[in-house]
């Protein structure tokens, strides 16, 4: 092995270094956080729209307070689509980081073998996961307004 980390066989890739490997281990462990971010806004989405739901049978509102609760559906919807986006986003740039490690330190046929994705994945990477999110908060937006105003 040579003095700049490489092997001695030319056309070897370099040791992964130190700051490298805390960097692939970030955005792994990134990746996962960020899906379960998404569970959980989906889970409080849903919570916030039963508490909704729950309310309107409870309590029978007013015109005024089904206004209310219309605006607080509104904003669960908006806040579950934004913050359902972020995550989404950020595993964008997380994956595109993971592409170039695996592209600089590891050799073709590990990343033939391993099956590691070696093209850009874009926003909509495996969208049924983020389509099905945005569809339930959608359906359960419009079961809150259906309820309110029946």
């Amino acid at each position: 092995m040579g003095d700049n980390g490489r092997s001695s066989d030319p056309g070897s890739k370099p040791k992964m270094s130190n700051h490298v490997q805390e960097a692939y281990r970030d955005a792994v462990n990134n990746i996962a956080e960020s899906k379960r971010h998404q569970w959980k806004v989906l889970n409080y989405t849903l919570i916030v729209y039963a508490a909704i739901y729950g309310l309107d049978h409870a309590l029978t509102p007013s015109h005024c307070e089904k206004f209310a609760l219309l605006l607080i559906d509104v904003f669960g919807l908006s806040y579950s689509l934004i913050f359902l986006a972020l995550p989404q986003k950020m595993m964008t740039k997380l994956r595109s980081r993971l592409r170039w490690i695996y592209e600089s330190y590891f050799e073709d046929h590990e990343i033939k073998g391993l099956e590691l994705p070696t093209h850009q994945r874009g926003f909509w990477y495996e969208p049924y996961i983020l389509i099905g999110f945005y569809v339930i908060s959608f359906v359960g937006f419009a079961i809150v307004v259906y309820v309110l105003f029946r």
